[in-house]
Formats: structure tokens, C-alpha cells, sequence
């Protein structure tokens, strides 16, 4: 279970053990500010946010993602290539290593005979790692185009593992889903371990059955 608080609105921020929060703040310089704040927690560490996992205080830059705009969400692509690099490096069993020692002799084998195509003389290095050689064919996350709800599903659950996240911020999303999508994509940030918390400026029109709804109205007050 995850428990989020801003110190100025008093009810928490829930997700876990099938439900999850949308707060609503229809007030748009609280917004404004609730987001930025929430922006440079996850950032620095230090703020007005009180965050806890399993009844414990726990970091938001540890734990946290935000996603400010879930249509085009600027991902670091680098950072997620060399965590999955990392990954798989070191988690080869040694039949991976013999088989990877196998192909960097046929690599070395083949550039060797480039130089037949050269006009100078060429050297390389031949005791390149696996990590080298993932980074040169381009190893990534694999994408997953073919819809908006498969698309964030896959981006979520891949920047969740990679990173080691466990709460996903997310604002607007109601506006690109369809109520049994929000549902879908629920159910499937919770069977991958990552809560979610979601941000709207708007109450939406229809809301999920395990969705629990904070308002923060335009004069602040708290419903």
C-alpha cells in the first residue's frame, strides 16, 4: 500500500490492494503548483510531500515517476538502454557467456577480414564486452504501437522495472483512456507491482469502481 500527502490537502493520496487516487484540482495556480512541487520531490527529495510504502516513509525520487503528459512522454531513452544493458550483463549464466565468448571470436574473425576492403591497416579491440556490443546494435525496450492503451502499458511497465519504480504520477490520462481501458491499465500496473496515482484538472465523467476521487475545487476548497 502507498500513501501520498501534500501538506495542504488533508486527505491521502491511496493506492494499492486494488484501488487507486484521482485527485481533481480544478483550482489551475494550485495545479500548477501541486505538479512543480511534486516535479522537484521526485527530483531532490525535499519538499512538502509526505510519502509512505507499507506504513513506512519511503523516498518519492527511489520510488516515483511522473508523467506530465502521457500522450508524448518524453522518455530517456539512453538511461533505459543502459539500465537494460546492465541488466542483462549481469544476469548471463555462464552457458550466455560461453556463447557470447563464441560469437566475439566470429566478430574478430569478421572484421578481421575487412581489411581485404581497406586501404590502411586496421586493428581493433578484441576483447570487447557484451555490454559494447549491445549498445552497437541499438538494444533497447521494445516498443509497442499499435494502440495508445498498449503503448503506455508497455512505456510504464518498462521505465517500472528498469528503474525499480513502484508509483507512477500521472496527469490527464482520464482524457485518453475509456473507462474499461483505465481499467485494463490498472490491473496491469498491478499485476506488474507499480501503483498508480492519477492527476486530472477536470472531474471526469465516468469513474472506475476501485478509483477513489479527491476535489480540490477552483476556491480550494476540499471535497
Amino acid at each position: 500500500m502507498i500513501e501520498l500527502r501534500h501538506r495542504l490537502i488533508e486527505q491521502k493520496l491511496i493506492a494499492g490492494n486494488g484501488e487507486f487516487t484521482t485527485l481533481i484540482i480544478k483550482n489551475p495556480c494550485f495545479l500548477r503548483k501541486f505538479i512543480t512541487e511534486l516535479k522537484d520531490q521526485i527530483e531532490h527529495d525535499e519538499g512538502d510531500f509526505f510519502y509512505l510504502r507499507d506504513g513506512n516513509q519511503a523516498s518519492l525520487k527511489k520510488d516515483a515517476f511522473l508523467i506530465s503528459d502521457p500522450l508524448f512522454w518524453p522518455r530517456d531513452e539512453k538511461k533505459e538502454q543502459a539500465s537494460l544493458v546492465k541488466e542483462i550483463t549481469s544476469l548471463l549464466d555462464e552457458s550466455g557467456k560461453v556463447e557470447f565468448e563464441s560469437l566475439r571470436r566470429n566478430i574478430v574473425d569478421y572484421v578481421r577480414s575487412l581489411s581485404a576492403y581497406a586501404s590502411v591497416s586496421l586493428e581493433m579491440d578484441e576483447e570487447f564486452a557484451l555490454s559494447s556490443l549491445l549498445k552497437t546494435v541499438g538494444l533497447k525496450p521494445a516498443g509497442n504501437d499499435s494502440s495508445f492503451l498498449e503503448g503506455l502499458i508497455s512505456s510504464v511497465s518498462a521505465v517500472g522495472h528498469l528503474f525499480q519504480k513502484k508509483l507512477a504520477i500521472i496527469f490527464g490520462v482520464h482524457g485518453f483512456l475509456e473507462l474499461d481501458e483505465l481499467g485494463t491499465f490498472h490491473r496491469e500496473m498491478e499485476r506488474k507491482d507499480i501503483s498508480i496515482v492519477l492527476l486530472e484538472a477536470f472531474r471526469p465523467d465516468c469513474l472506475a469502481a476501485c478509483e477513489h476521487i479527491i476535489e480540490i475545487d477552483r476556491d480550494l476548497c476540499e471535497i
